[in-house]
């Protein structure tokens, strides 16, 4: 008599945000997770927001001319995001940094500054749009959307040339992008960086001096637009050329930081904002059949090997050491094999495609300190399982609990690994 077999798996991935040394000393710190401030309740989805408050000393950014952006919870890869234009209507928002020594308006200049931001584009990336901006008509930066380009933008009018600004290239619309600039006119070097990739250089020979004009997220009170000659393109019309996409997380720094911080700075938006998708494939083979081992029916008595793939076809968050595999065991049809030597893992993990750095221990089938562990029907551990004949009795759940960090998709390589078990359907 065949039978048909059903196995209830229940995959959980948890990640943990151990995340990546930023820099420290940064004049500010946004996170969209955090909008009121460390520990505070978040928003509501949808909620037009009046201010958004800085992780590190408590700055707080204050919609401009009550033109209030709007939270939204699951804007950029399923977590929260800001948006500024439009934001319901032909409403738009924009919030307003405060002036300080620190930003702008320290009279010895600053001779090395750097942004990192991470933001999602609108449908629409061709309309004038700014991201960020601090400065006015005669020195500043800003990172600025014009016909499906991307610019860094700085400027200073008593320097050659005055504008020093570079075209990022073509983007996306719908797509979410990690951007780090770095101002470094010790070095008179501009660097900036997408996804972590080193994608536009610039020289600037002269420190960025002071200025009074606004700072802002999300739009523009006055700028310049950086893709026009020189400093030509002033624009002041007021709060105007909002960002029609989501801002997720705002760094900055009086530093240039090195491509090892940056390093550090891409792997924690990574960790942070990155999307994850992990693909699961099961197949299963009947090893050993009583009445024919060419029968390929799973009949009484036959014991079968499950084998199930996993991908990580993510381009961010790779999968940290609590990683683990559970699955529950239907007693009246099979048990979970475990063969005649029991100091042998009954389980098998191998790479298939690339290095995951994914590992499983297994000591003996009593230890309590390896990643093998098994359950019975009230969900109880149970510390020393029964073996009849080459099977485990009593045992409702298998608990495997893997080690290591599993990388990310890379270099067009998606890592991937096997993990193999058997189970014996039992006689009628």
């Amino acid at each position: 008599m065949c039978h048909r077999v059903f196995m209830l798996f229940i995959l959980i991935f948890v990640i943990c945000n151990v995340s990546a040394a930023v820099p420290t000393d940064y004049l500010f710190y946004f996170d969209a997770k955090e909008v009121n401030g460390a520990g505070q309740s978040q928003p509501a989805d949808g909620d037009l927001i009046t201010q958004w408050v800085d992780l590190s000393t408590g700055i707080v950014a204050s919609a401009s001319n009550s033109e209030n952006p709007r939270f939204d919870l699951s804007a950029i890869n399923g977590y929260p995001g800001v948006k500024f234009g439009p934001v319901g209507g032909t409403n738009e928002g924009v919030f307003k940094i405060p002036s300080s020594t620190a930003i702008n308006l320290d009279s010895s200049g600053y001779s090395q500054k750097t942004f990192a931001i991470v933001f999602k584009t609108a449908s629409d990336i061709n309309t004038l749009q700014f991201v960020y901006e601090q400065g006015g008509r005669v020195n500043g930066y800003n990172v600025m959307i014009k016909d499906g380009e991307l610019w860094f933008g700085v400027w200073r009018s008593s320097s050659t040339p005055q504008n020093n600004s570079i075209n990022l290239g073509a983007i996306a619309g719908d797509t979410v992008y990690q951007v780090v600039a770095v101002h470094d006119s010790s070095s008179s070097e501009i660097r900036v960086y997408i996804d972590g990739v080193l994608a536009g250089t610039g020289t600037i020979p002269d420190p960025l001096i002071r200025h009074s004009g606004s700072v802002h997220l999300g739009g523009n009170d006055p700028t310049i637009d950086v893709s026009q000659t020189g400093i030509t393109g002033t624009i002041d019309n007021g709060i105007d050329f909002f960002f029609k996409g989501h801002i997720g997380e705002f760094y900055s720094w009086n530093d240039a930081l090195s491509t090892t911080e940056i390093a550090d700075v891409t792997e924690h938006f990574n960790e942070q904002w990155a999307e994850v998708d992990i693909t699961i494939s099961q197949t299963v083979g009947v090893i050993d059949d009583f009445i024919s081992s060419a029968n390929p029916k799973a009949i009484s008595g036959a014991i079968l090997q499950y084998s199930i793939l996993v991908t990580n076809e993510g381009l961010g968050l790779a999968m940290d050491d609590t990683t683990s595999l559970s699955f529950n065991i239907d007693e009246s049809k099979y048990r979970f094999y475990i063969g005649s030597d029991t100091s042998v893992s009954p389980i098998t993990i191998q790479d298939i495609s690339g290095s995951t750095g994914i590992s499983f221990q297994y000591l003996t089938l009593d230890s309590t300190s390896d990643g093998f562990s098994v359950y019975d029907s009230s969900d109880q551990l149970i510390v020393s399982p029964t073996v009849d004949g080459e099977a485990l009795t009593g045992v409702s759940k298998v608990l495997l609990d893997f080690e290591g960090v599993m990388s990310a998709s890379a270099n067009g390589i998606d890592p991937q690994f096997e993990i193999t078990y058997k189970i014996i359907l039992l006689s009628n």
